[in-house]
């Protein structure tokens, strides 16, 4: 008998007793991260100040370490004097677990159905506020949000609507606690859209 054959037949008992091991971290996983996603526990994690960064959703699961699924997705931010919001009923992607050691949240590519941006300019500056926390604060960074189904995007009285063949990709971090939030190299393309001001439509088909 060659080796392949004997040796799970002597190791048979060390290699099921692995697999029930392995299929008990997993299930153990599969319980607390999704009783966490969904608790008013991560909530409060992700957003410890809403009124200058919040992170929602209605629902979500993760299926294994990394991978994340959230329905009803809502992410906004105030800084200086923007304001802005994201939306979006689906969106999937993926955590990076290595950057969770440096008390990073970091996600790789996230893939959105329907987005729906806003941003608001020359709103009131929030004042900074004192913290007594003294262990670093984390940090939230999007390496791309990417939907091929944009729905719209508003700039103050500007707004781009029934986009056709659109194609998005928006990068950005934020330090918690106040600390600083940057837009990385984004990108758009359509292949037409309707472009208003105050309502008043100025194009059509307009390609971006």
């Amino acid at each position: 008998m060659s080796l392949l054959t004997t040796w799970p037949r002597k190791h048979r008992r060390g290699l099921i007793l692995t697999g029930l091991i392995l299929l008990g971290i997993e299930l153990l996983y599969l319980l607390a991260a999704n009783l966490f996603l969904n608790s008013a526990l991560a909530m409060r994690t992700f957003n410890p100040k809403p009124e200058r960064f919040h992170i929602e959703w209605a629902s979500a699961y993760s299926l294994y370490p990394g991978h994340i699924h959230a329905s009803g997705l809502r992410v906004g931010g105030h800084a200086r004097q923007n304001r802005w919001v994201a939306t979006s009923p689906e969106a999937r992607g993926r955590i990076k677990l290595l950057p969770l050691l440096a008390r990073r949240l970091s996600f790789g590519t996230i893939r959105a159905d329907d987005v729906a941006l806003v941003l608001d300019r020359d709103v009131p500056v929030l004042l900074p506020a004192a913290s007594s926390k003294k262990t670093p604060p984390w940090t939230l960074h999007f390496d791309g949000i990417t939907t091929d189904t944009l729905r719209s995007l508003q700039l103050a009285k500007w707004r781009v609507d029934e986009l056709q063949d659109a194609r998005a990709t928006f990068a950005l971090g934020k330090q918690l606690r106040q600390g600083p939030f940057e837009i990385l190299p984004s990108t758009l393309k359509a292949r037409s859209a309707r472009v208003s001001y105050d309502q008043t439509v100025l194009a059509r088909d307009a390609s971006l």
